[in-house]
């Protein structure tokens, strides 16, 4: 599809990538285009974990994510006008671009860290611990 639409020169199909954190962190801009609604972006919070600005589709656990404008921009399911849109504004707008990034990876790193998630896991475990005694 690439040769056919004459994009050779500005997609590359990498294949398997295991540097995917430096190459979010050397990105001007990360965009998770998927078409339908996923339960978990993990993606996204990888995105935002990077400090770079993240744009994804609004839809699924992307909503308990991102806070659009905020530490990510959403944008309607397959609407590629839009995220096109999205991306130009963050590229156009650098001050927006770099204060969404921050907010972003801050919140990453207080939600999603691993401490945070032992943390509701053991506090899971011991409400279910105290129930049966």
């Amino acid at each position: 599809m690439v040769k056919d639409l004459h994009l050779s020169n500005h997609v590359v199909i990498t294949g398997h990538r295991s540097d995917i954190p430096y190459i979010m962190t050397a990105s001007d801009v990360i965009v998770h285009s998927s078409s339908k609604p996923e339960p978990f972006g993990r993606v996204i919070v990888e995105g935002m974990l990077s400090g770079q600005p993240t744009i994804a589709t609004a839809a699924g656990g992307v909503l308990d994510i991102i806070e659009d404008g905020v530490t990510g921009l959403l944008v309607p399911l397959q609407d590629a006008k839009a995220i096109a849109k999205a991306t130009l504004q963050l590229l156009q707008d650098r001050q927006q671009s770099k204060l969404i990034g921050q907010q972003a990876k801050i919140v990453a790193q207080k939600r999603f860290s691993t401490k945070q998630n032992a943390s509701v896991v053991q506090e899971i475990y011991q409400k279910m611990l105290s129930r049966s005694t």
